[in-house]
């Protein structure tokens, strides 16, 4: 309640609930009888009514809209990079159900949704107060190359040489120059390929 006083004009802010808008529009009565002479600016909520038209009990009535977010899913078809978008639309603390997705299979490569700071349970999303975006990518999975410096005709280790053990994404380049040791000379100066795989190679 709030009293006006005589000469003056009404000035009032709309703030919507959490989870609500403001609506589009809004009804305004002087002693019960309908006026339209006010002005009212959704895009910040205020409402003013100019000094001469307040002649007596004022009534606003004002229906809030439930305020929807939207929920971006964007993410690659291929591991070429190449994105498709699908949204939906939530009220906040609705469950959400995921998007029916399968992703195609690619040698080296899995396919990861990546759902970025959520705000709350992971196994039970519900929509926040917010609009909000998922990706999905495919990330090269990592595999080990081992090289092992062996005296040839035999499984001994090289005296001295430690063998080589990388983690390495697929896809990716290596290049491994052979040990200089005295009195060993090494069949393949350079180990040098591309990651397809796990990949154990011997050096004799």
């Amino acid at each position: 309640r709030y009293i006006v006083p005589v000469g003056e004009k009404y000035t009032a802010t709309l703030i919507p609930r959490t989870g609500y808008e403001i609506p589009n529009e809004i009804a305004v009565t002087i002693n019960g009888e309908k006026i339209t002479d006010y002005s009212f600016d959704r895009s910040t909520g205020t409402l003013i009514i100019p000094a001469d038209n307040i002649t007596g009990r004022v009534v606003i009535t004002a229906a809030g809209k439930i305020q929807e977010y939207t929920l971006h899913y964007v993410y690659e078809t291929s591991p070429s990079g190449k994105t498709l978008e699908t949204t939906q639309v939530y009220r906040a603390g609705d469950s959400i159900s995921p998007i029916d997705y399968e992703p195609e299979t690619y040698p080296g490569y899995q396919f990861v949704w990546d759902w970025g700071d959520w705000p709350g349970d992971e196994n039970d999303r519900k929509m926040p107060a917010q609009n909000w975006w998922v990706t999905g990518k495919y990330i090269p999975i990592n595999y080990t190359v081992t090289i092992n410096y062996y005296y040839i005709g035999t499984t001994n280790p090289v005296e001295g040489v430690q063998p080589v053990k990388d983690t390495l994404p697929y896809g990716a380049q290596y290049k491994y120059i052979s040990p200089s040791v005295s009195g060993y000379i090494a069949d393949s100066l350079v180990v040098s390929g591309t990651v397809t795989g796990d990949e154990e190679i011997n050096v004799y």
